[in-house]
């Protein structure tokens, strides 16, 4: 379907809370005419970067003064160039990370990195609230797990796509975007299409346009069939 739409002259695009690492794999196999990674910090075209915003250095050791040595917040990850850094030592091959290349790194000195975003498993609401504290940031949770990601503020998918659209030269009303979670909300609230998945939580059903069948039953491919090319 994807091929499909390619032929037709629609231009593809990845739209992420992942970081670059973890998805790289999927750009390679699909080749994307664009991707958006890190919650919308990182959009590329091929090899080209149209737009990055890492995270300033300031803000970094506020969120990890917050962060490190709470017993309430278990793990840490920041992506980079490089990676994606982790506070602990993992197994790259457990099921758990293997799609996310980990690479454990001293965090007192990960101010030396460009950080496009940094997540953490948290445990306590009191933590959440010494972030939402913090000026100049954009915290996100993920739905039905303890994580979260903090970027610049500002800075989600929906910005970025603005971003990449003036780019293109595209006007937003005619992008079709799909999502499920959290960051997904005003990407599909502003694009000119906003197709929820089927079991995406309420709050991105509440601002779709139309509600396709889940991922696993290739909800996505269906309503590009249907709709782009319905039969006659």
């Amino acid at each position: 379907m994807l091929k499909k739409c390619r032929q037709s002259g629609i231009l593809l695009a990845f739209s992420t809370a992942r970081p670059k690492t973890a998805t790289q794999p999927f750009v390679d196999i699909v080749r994307p005419d664009v991707s958006i990674s890190d919650s919308g910090a990182l959009a590329k075209m091929g090899d080209d970067v149209i737009y990055r915003a890492a995270l300033p250095k300031a803000a970094v050791a506020e969120i990890l003064q917050i962060l490190q040595g709470d017993s309430q917040v278990g793990y840490i990850t920041a992506s980079t160039d490089d990676g994606l850094l982790v506070n602990y030592h993992v197994d790259p091959d457990d099921e758990g990370w293997v799609d996310w290349k980990p690479i454990h790194a001293d965090f007192s000195t990960i101010a030396d990195y460009d950080l496009f975003k940094i997540s953490a498993e948290i445990f306590d609401a009191r933590v959440l609230d010494d972030l939402a504290a913090l000026p100049g940031i954009t915290y996100i949770p993920y739905s039905g797990e303890n994580w979260g990601t903090i970027t610049n503020a500002g800075i989600t998918k929906w910005q970025t796509i603005q971003k990449v659209a003036a780019h293109l030269n595209i006007d937003t009303e005619h992008i079709v975007a799909f999502g499920d979670d959290f960051g997904d909300v005003e990407m599909l609230k502003n694009c000119g299409i906003g197709v929820a998945v089927a079991n995406a939580i309420p709050e991105v059903k509440a601002v779709a346009d139309f509600v396709c069948e889940s991922n696993d039953e290739d909800g996505v491919a269906r309503w590009l069939e249907e709709n782009l090319w319905p039969s006659k």
